[in-house]
């Protein structure tokens, strides 16, 4: 086996990634554990695996390098051999008794320089890889003096080692401040609440730039559910006055807007469009989706920790005198007391008015009185909460409240249904009156329960009862009749049509005569 074939075959092995998962993890466990590591930890584990990673590919520039070289040596020796062969030398019949020499003017035997200088070169290299692994800090700084000590040559060997080395590898984001994941991204998300709370702080503006927010877009167009997109904060600007509410429930009015960009897309949104929901992993990935297409860099976890870091000291600031009285003025505390005061004035004017009888006095005052009860606001907020009924109420008595409701609720469902029932009665019978429908024996129908039976009914007692043993079929015949009468009884509706009824097994019995006498 030639020289060429094991250097071919030994970078083809050793040409695997040393972190087959992401290029700086064994597999996907590796990173969740690496990930679970406190953050130095992490950081520095991070940092000696990019640093093997690096040394890694520049063995394996070096190996190519060699490999490369001694191919050529290989291929030049070769062709030698082969013009020798074509001029028919024969070195057993023709020895020469001069000393041979090669093209270069060297004896044969002798080193070669380039050689010499490339061996040279090797073990400067290796020197440095191992100044760079003892003290990485350093590297830099020793290579280039190691370097400028070295022939122009060895330079040249070096420029082409590191030209190889940059076209072998893409470019990539250094490894000690990598993007940042939407965990980090979670830790500068600023919500309403958080604006409603320093957003009349000194240096909220500084803070709150290259924050993120996550905005309401408005509904889906086919879904119908609200959309909400992940937007980087770019600066604080003014607009119409809208209102907020604070942390303690009541409501203040601002005239701040965030200004959020999604890629190059810039808008103004208010406060109170930003969700206090944290992003979502679709979110995420279509910011970064957003970032790709349009030729923009997603900010780096050291950027992120230095926003986080300056959102704190924003919400622990300790404000002095002036500072608080700007905040109050801002906010408008001086302006409610005023405005408190001018509504008592207004109202005993108004008072006044309508005793004089003056309407015109009366209904400026009231047009006043309504504008500073309900100032004119944007986006559809108002400083005036509606109360709703069941304010103060308890648990129980709010239960009991939606149990009435309930039964009203279910007796009007009652009667309605009856009410229905009734009609399609109707209708039925009026069909069977006409002889359109047949009647339906599984009908509820109003029935009179029958107490007693009257022997002596002249219905019963038509004809005599010679007739009956005289003649057997007349009998028959009047027997089936009366069975026929005795199983179904029309009863005339107060409607004014006929409805039959079989009658019951009691009534069937009653129905019978006897002939028994019984004497008290």
């Amino acid at each position: 086996m030639s020289e060429s074939d094991s250097g071919s075959e030994n970078s083809g092995d050793e040409g695997e990634p040393m972190f087959a998962y992401e290029k700086l993890y064994h597999s996907a466990q590796d990173k969740k554990d690496i990930m679970a590591l406190p953050e130095i930890a992490r950081e520095q584990t991070l940092s000696e695996r990019a640093q093997k990673v690096d040394r890694h590919n520049q063995d394996l520039a070096l190996r190519r390098l060699l490999a490369s070289r001694s191919r050529d040596e290989a291929r030049a020796a070769k062709k030698a051999k082969r013009k020798a062969g074509s001029a028919g030398l024969d070195e057993n019949q023709r020895k020469s008794s001069r000393q041979k020499t090669t093209l270069g003017g060297r004896k044969v035997g002798e080193t070669s320089g380039a050689i010499e200088a490339y061996k040279r070169q090797r073990e400067q290299k290796g020197k440095r890889d191992e100044l760079r692994r003892r003290d990485p800090t350093q590297s830099r700084r020793r290579s280039r003096s190691v370097g400028s000590d070295g022939s122009d040559d060895d330079a040249d060997a070096e420029s082409d080692l590191e030209l190889d080395d940059r076209v072998g590898r893409s470019p990539s984001i250094p490894k000690d401040d990598p993007p940042a994941e939407l965990r980090d991204i979670q830790r500068a998300r600023v919500g309403r609440s958080n604006f409603a709370q320093v957003c009349f702080y000194p240096g909220f503006e500084a803070a709150m730039i290259n924050c993120y927010a996550r905005v309401n877009v408005g509904p889906h167009h086919e879904t119908g559910q609200l959309e909400y997109r992940m937007c980087l904060i770019t600066g604080i600007t003014t607009g119409k006055p809208y209102a907020m509410d604070a942390a303690n429930g009541r409501p203040f009015v601002t005239d701040q807007y965030a200004k959020l960009a999604h890629g190059k897309a810039i808008k103004e949104f208010p406060f109170i469009a930003c969700s206090d929901s944290p992003f979502t992993e679709g979110e995420y990935n279509r910011y970064r989706k957003t970032l790709a297409v349009e030729d923009l860099k997603m900010a780096t976890q050291g950027k992120l920790a230095t926003k986080v870091v300056d959102i704190n000291n924003l919400i622990n600031h300790e404000f002095t005198r002036d500072e608080l009285n700007e905040k109050l003025r801002r906010q408008g505390a001086f302006d409610q007391k005023k405005n408190v005061l001018r509504r008592f004035d207004v109202e005993r004017d108004l008072s006044f008015a309508k005793a004089n009888g003056n309407d015109d006095e009366a209904e400026r005052l009231e047009k006043e009185l309504h504008e500073l009860l309900n100032p004119n606001l944007s986006w559809g907020t108002s400083l005036v909460k509606k109360e709703s009924d069941n304010k103060g109420l308890s648990e129980a008595e709010r239960v009991h409240q939606i149990n009435i409701r309930n039964q009203k609720l279910n007796y009007e469902n009652v009667r309605r249904a009856q009410i229905d029932e009734r009609k399609a009665a109707r209708k039925a019978a009026a069909a069977v009156a006409r002889g359109e429908a047949v009647p339906n024996p599984f009908m509820r129908v109003r029935t009179v329960a029958k107490t007693h039976h009257d022997v002596n009914d002249a219905s019963k007692t038509d004809s005599p009862a010679g007739t009956s043993a005289d003649t057997p079929k007349e009998a028959a015949k009047s027997n089936d009749s009366s069975a026929a009468a005795v199983k179904t009884t029309p009863v005339k509706p107060k409607n004014g049509f006929m409805i039959s009824y079989r009658n019951t097994d009691d009534e069937n019995i009653a129905a019978l005569d006897m002939d028994i006498d019984i004497e008290i």
